[in-house]
C-alpha cells in the first residue's frame, strides 16, 4: 500500500505511562506528517492482568494531548472490530490453517509438566524453552472453543535451524538463531491468543505498514517475522523507539516521580507542554528547536530525525517547556486554569473580580514552572501574610538600623497618593530613601517582605500596583507594628 498505516494498541493491563504515550505520539506524527492513518487498537487478551477502568484511563490520555486516531476503538473503521476480545474467530480461523499447513501444532501438555521442565532448565542455566514434546504428535485441532475443554494450547513449530533477520529502521539488519526461538504458544487454554499471535494478525488484516514501539519489542520481532512468513504474508517496516531514562540514566520508573501522564496534568503541566516534550523524547526537528508548536511538530516529524539512543526524561526540562506555554497565556486564562489549585490551598478568591485575579496572573505568568506552584507564588495576592520568611525578616527588616522610621515615613506618603501605579509606588519610595539619604534598595527589600512575607517574585512595584493603595497602606502598618513590638 502507498498508504502509511499505523497504530497505538495499548493492552488495559493499567494506567497509561510516559512510554505508552510517547509510542502513541510518534505513531500519530508520523500519520499526520504523511497523511496516513492513526489506528487505536485495543489488545485485551490477557485476561488475568486486565485492569478495569484502564481502557478508559488510555482514551482519556490520548483525548488530553489531541492524539485523535483516524479509525479504531470509538472511532470506528472499515477493519473493526478493534478490541481483540471481539476478534476470536479470526484469530481461530488462522490457527486452524496454520495447523494444516503444519506451522502451528496442538499441544495437550500440563501446566505443571512445563513449569517444572523450565525450573530444570534455569538450574541448568539453559534457555527454558519447551522441549517440543506434542510437535509429532499430530492432535487434532478441534477449535479455540474445545481448548479449555481439552487442556490444550496451539503452539507454533519455530525452524529448528537457521538465522531469522529483520530490518529495523533504526538498526539495521537485527537475526537471531532458529534454535534459541520457543515453540511458543499462539493460543492459551482459555482460547484467547497470546500477544505475538493476535498482534501479528491484527497488524496484517489491519493493513498496518509501519510498526512504531519501544525497543523492549526487539526480541519478540523475530517470533513475528517468522508468523508473518510461515503465513506468507509481508511484513511491516519496523521501528524500534529508544528506551525512555529517568536523569539518573536507568530506566524511567516510579521511583523517578509521577511516570502517569495524569498525574502531570494533576500537578499543573498543560497538555501542549506535555505534547512538545514527549515529541522531544527520542526524536529532533533538527536546528536545536525545542519549542514547537503541534502544527509545526507534525510539519517536521520524520522517521529520519529519530535516534536510537535512549531519551532522558529530564522534569526540570518538561517544566521549562511548560513555563513557556503558561507565559503564552492569558493572565485570565492562567487564574482560570490555577483556580483548582488556590482552592487546594485553602485560597479564597471569590471575594476578588476577575479584573485583579488576571493582573496577579499576568504578573506572576513567567514565573510558574507548573500550575500547581500558583497557591504559593500567588497566595500573598489574596491573603495578607500571617508570618514572614524568617532569613528575609531579619536580613532586610530587623537588622537595618532605624527601619521603623524609614517604614513609617513610607508608610505616610503612600497613603497620600491618589493612582496607585507602579510608576506612583516607584517614584514615593523613592523619594523618601532620598529623604533619609539611604539607598532605594534598602526599603525595596523591606517593602517587599512587608507586603509578601518574601524574599523574591515579581517586581515590586507591579506588586504595589495589583495590591492597590489601600492593600499596601494595610500590609505595610501590620509589618511596623511587628518591627515596634520586636524593639
Amino acid at each position: 500500500m502507498n498508504k502509511i498505516r499505523v497504530r497505538f494498541a495499548p493492552s488495559p493491563t493499567g494506567f497509561p505511562h510516559v512510554g505508552n504515550v510517547r509510542t502513541a505520539l510518534f505513531n500519530y506524527l508520523l500519520a499526520k506528517n504523511t497523511g496516513g492513518s492513526f489506528v487505536l487498537r485495543i489488545e485485551d487478551t490477557d485476561r488475568e492482568r486486565y485492569v478495569e477502568g484502564s481502557v478508559e484511563s488510555i482514551v482519556y490520555a490520548l483525548n488530553l494531548l489531541g492524539i485523535s486516531p483516524d479509525e479504531g476503538y470509538g472511532f470506528g473503521g472499515e477493519f473493526g472490530p478493534y478490541v481483540q476480545s471481539e476478534r476470536l474467530e479470526l484469530y481461530d480461523t488462522v490457527a486452524r490453517e496454520m495447523v494444516k499447513k503444519g506451522f502451528a501444532y496442538v499441544c495437550d501438555c500440563p501446566e505443571e509438566r512445563i513449569e517444572e521442565l523450565r525450573a530444570k532448565l534455569r538450574e541448568e542455566k539453559k534457555n527454558p524453552m519447551y522441549d517440543r514434546f506434542c510437535r509429532n504428535r499430530n492432535i487434532p485441532y478441534q477449535g479455540i472453543s474445545s481448548l479449555k475443554e481439552n487442556g490444550q494450547v496451539v503452539r507454533f513449530a519455530a525452524p529448528l535451524e537457521g538465522v531469522t533477520s529483520y530490518k529495523d529502521y533504526l538498526r539495521g539488519t537485527v537475526s537471531f538463531k532458529n534454535d534459541t526461538i520457543d515453540d511458543m504458544v499462539l493460543l492459551k487454554r482459555d482460547g484467547f491468543p497470546t500477544y505475538n499471535f493476535a498482534n501479528v494478525i491484527d497488524d496484517h488484516l489491519m493493513n498496518i505498514t509501519h510498526v512504531l514501539r519501544g525497543e523492549e519489542f526487539i526480541s519478540s520481532t523475530p517470533k513475528h517475522v517468522l508468523l508473518y512468513r510461515s503465513m506468507g504474508w509481508i511484513e511491516p517496516q519496523f521501528i524500534h523507539l529508544p528506551l525512555i531514562l529517568g536523569a539518573d540514566k536507568k530506566r524511567l520508573s516510579k521511583r523517578h516521580g509521577s511516570v502517569s501522564i495524569s498525574d502531570y496534568e494533576k500537578d499543573g503541566i498543560l497538555p501542549e507542554a506535555m505534547f512538545n516534550f514527549l515529541s522531544l523524547l527520542g526524536w529532533s526537528p533538527g536546528n536545536n528547536e525545542e519549542i514547537l508548536s503541534r502544527e509545526e511538530t507534525i510539519s517536521k516529524f520524520s522517521l529520519e530525525g529519530l535516534s536510537k539512543s535512549p531519551a532522558v526524561f529530564d522534569l526540570k526540562k518538561l517544566e521549562w517547556i511548560n513555563s513557556i506555554y503558561v507565559s503564552k497565556l492569558s493572565g485570565l486564562d492562567i487564574y482560570e486554569k490555577s483556580k483548582i489549585f488556590l482552592q487546594a490551598e485553602g485560597i479564597d478568591t471569590e471575594a476578588f473580580d476577575k479584573g485583579y485575579c488576571s493582573k496577579v496572573f499576568e504578573i506572576l505568568k513567567t514565573r510558574l514552572p507548573k500550575l500547581s506552584d500558583s497557591a504559593e507564588r500567588a497566595k500573598y495576592f489574596f491573603q495578607d501574610p500571617v508570618e514572614y520568611d524568617y532569613t528575609a525578616w531579619e536580613k532586610s527588616v530587623i537588622s537595618v538600623p532605624k527601619i521603623d522610621l524609614y517604614l513609617e515615613r513610607l508608610h505616610e506618603n503612600i497613603k497620600d497618593l491618589t493612582l496607585g501605579t507602579k510608576e506612583d509606588f516607584e517614584r514615593c519610595l523613592r523619594d523618601t530613601s532620598k529623604s533619609f539619604e539611604v539607598k532605594p534598595n534598602l526599603l525595596i527589600h523591606a517593602l517587599r517582605v512587608s507586603l509578601t512575607g518574601l524574599p523574591a517574585g515579581p517586581g515590586l512595584f507591579e506588586i504595589c500596583e495589583v495590591l492597590g493603595v489601600e492593600a499596601v497602606s494595610r500590609r505595610l502598618s501590620k509589618a511596623i507594628l511587628k518591627i515596634k513590638q520586636h524593639y
